[in-house]
């Protein structure tokens, strides 16, 4: 960085693109806030202030008393709370993960050939298709119950007792696709925990 700094001294910085040089010294502003953050100052606004926003184009009806009585009225901010029965939704879950949840196995083509002399290939190309029996997870860890708990908004021993209680068979198909079996386990339960809201 010691370059930016003599180049932007000397004014031999390289132009910016068509597309930035009209917002330049702002970016200029932004690489300088790396080494000095009071060069940001009036770039960044706080989200939660809670400045009055002004509405210009309000017409005469805001100011007359029925219309200020009708807001008054209708102007209100609720909180809406559901309930479901938790023993109901980890017995749906278990019934429905079981007769519906259904992998793909994933799958690799090999295509093998035999090289001639030089670069080029004999012509004799053989490919197969191959379905994996069980994708190695070593090198990608997964938070099964996490992910579950985070995709459909539940608490992690609720996702415990469900993922419990299906069949070992569906369990043992989260080897075959990790990624595909989270999704669809968490659009089941959310199916499930729709039809038990109260």
């Amino acid at each position: 960085m010691p370059a930016y700094h003599s180049d932007m001294a000397q004014g031999t910085l390289a132009p910016l693109s068509k597309k930035l040089q009209p917002i330049g010294e702002q970016v200029h502003r932004l690489i300088q806030g790396f080494f000095d953050p009071s060069a940001l100052e009036g770039m960044i606004e706080d989200g939660n202030d809670k400045a009055e926003v002004v509405n210009e184009k309000l017409n005469d009806n805001a100011s007359k008393e029925e219309f200020k009585r009708l807001w008054a009225e209708i102007n209100h901010r609720y909180v809406y709370t559901v309930h479901y029965d938790s023993e109901e939704l980890i017995k749906k879950s278990v019934a429905a993960i079981d007769n519906d949840l259904t992998v793909t196995p994933l799958k690799y083509v090999v295509t093998t050939g035999q090289q001639g002399e030089g670069t080029e290939f004999d012509g004799r190309v053989e490919t197969r298709r191959q379905e994996m029996r069980e994708v190695s997870t070593s090198n990608v860890p997964y938070d099964l119950v996490g992910d579950i708990a985070r995709g459909a908004t539940l608490a992690r021993k609720t996702v415990v007792r469900i993922l419990k209680g299906i069949l070992p068979a569906r369990l043992l198909l989260f080897k075959n696709n990790p990624e595909e079996f989270i999704r669809k386990v968490i659009k089941i339960i959310k199916e499930q925990k729709s039809s038990s809201m109260c």
